[in-house]
């Protein structure tokens, strides 16, 4: 039988493991909306450039 503290060590290793899994799908959650972002900003400034010559001078 193990005592509660020897248990509480054992689930304390897995603490950095788990907030190591939660930094990394945090992490690539935000690239992937950045990414997106800038991809978004990218297409709306090429529509608008196309939009500007069209009505042209």
């Amino acid at each position: 039988m193990k005592l509660p503290t020897q248990r509480l060590e054992e689930m304390m290793d897995w603490v950095p493991v788990v907030f190591g899994v939660f930094k990394f799908i945090v992490l690539c959650t935000c690239m992937f909306f950045a990414i997106k972002w800038h991809y978004d900003q990218a297409k709306k400034e090429k529509e608008k450039k196309k939009k500007d010559e069209a009505t042209g001078p």
